[in-house]
């Protein structure tokens, strides 16, 4: 992760992950200048992590199936709430996998704190590739 000023300049930059394959696929920042990342593990979970504005780690959490997962989308309201959305192969958190690949929806509190899931699909493969709020 990089983070650059309005001209150009490289203002930090910030190495994540583990000692094996970790992917981001989505990026973004609240009204606090907080910074949530999410993607998938080399555990084939599904990670969201937050920073604050001097970059230092917040919070970080992991969720997943005994199958493929990945975060491929994450937005926060103005309470501070991040939702994370993207796909799994697996039963996922308590919620029975109904195809291929199921689209997934998860609430996280500022804190970190999970406060929902949904998981969501047909027979075939179905993915959430960003969200909205």
């Amino acid at each position: 992760m990089v983070k650059y000023d309005s001209n150009g300049n490289k203002q930090w930059s910030k190495l994540l992950g583990s000692s094996s394959y970790d992917q981001g696929h989505a990026i973004a920042t609240d009204s606090r200048g907080n910074v949530y990342i999410t993607g998938e593990s080399s555990s084939r979970d599904v990670f969201v992590v937050k920073y604050d504005m001097n970059v230092n780690q917040q919070w970080l959490k992991g969720l997943g199936s005994s199958r493929y997962d990945q975060g491929n989308g994450r937005a926060t309201d103005s309470r501070g709430n991040v939702y994370i959305t993207g796909g799994s192969g697996g039963n996922f958190d308590g919620h029975t996998n109904q195809g291929d690949s199921d689209m997934f929806v998860v609430k996280y509190d500022s804190s970190g704190n999970k406060q929902w899931s949904q998981l969501l699909g047909s027979g075939s493969s179905d993915r959430g590739k960003g969200i909205a709020i």
